[in-house]
C-alpha cells in the first residue's frame, strides 16, 4: 500500500468528507487513525490543526459531551446525545438561539458561540427498551395454558 501526503486544503476536504460518510461524531484521534489505516501520512497535530481551522470557519462543530466533530449543517443546531448508544441527532431551531441571545443580552452577556447539547435517549433505544421491558405474549399464553393444563390434571387426579 503506497502512503500519500495531502496538501492542507485537501486534508480539510478529506476530513469533512470522512465525517459526512461516517455519520457520527469522531474525535481527532479517531480521524487520525482512520487516515493512517487508509495509507495517509498524517500526524495527530496536523489533524487537530485542520479540525480547529474547520471549526473556526463554521464548517465543523466540536461537540462538548462526546468530544467529537460533526459537519455543521446550520449555525443554529441543537445536538441530541443518546446516553445509551452514543448517537447524536440534530435539529435546527433558530428561534431557540434567538431566545438564548435575548436572555443573555438582558444579563449583559454577549454570546459568541452558542452551543446547545441535550442528553437523553434516542427513539431507537427507547423502542428497544420498551420491547425488552414488555413480557413476550407467547410466554404469557404458554404460562396460562400450562396453568390451566395443570389445574385440569389436578382436577382429574382428585376424582
Amino acid at each position: 500500500m503506497a502512503s500519500k501526503r495531502r496538501a492542507a486544503g485537501e486534508l480539510d476536504e478529506f476530513l469533512v468528507a470522512l465525517l459526512e460518510r461516517e455519520g457520527r461524531p469522531l474525535t481527532g484521534l479517531m480521524l487520525a487513525e482512520i487516515l493512517r489505516e487508509q495509507g495517509e501520512i498524517v500526524t495527530v497535530s496536523l489533524v487537530f490543526r485542520a479540525l480547529r481551522k474547520l471549526v473556526e470557519r463554521g464548517t465543523l462543530h466540536k461537540l462538548l459531551l462526546s468530544r467529537g466533530y460533526v459537519p455543521t449543517r446550520s449555525p443554529n443546531e441543537i445536538y441530541l446525545h443518546c446516553t445509551t448508544c452514543g448517537s447524536v441527532g440534530r435539529i435546527a431551531n433558530e428561534e431557540s438561539f434567538l431566545k438564548i441571545e435575548d436572555v443573555a443580552e438582558r444579563c449583559r452577556f454577549r454570546v459568541t458561540r452558542p452551543i446547545v447539547e441535550v442528553v437523553g435517549r434516542c427513539a431507537h433505544c427507547l423502542e428497544r427498551e420498551a420491547a425488552d421491558a414488555a413480557p413476550p405474549r407467547r410466554q404469557s399464553v404458554a404460562i396460562a395454558t400450562t396453568k390451566s393444563a395443570h389445574a385440569s390434571v389436578e382436577a382429574n387426579v382428585r376424582r
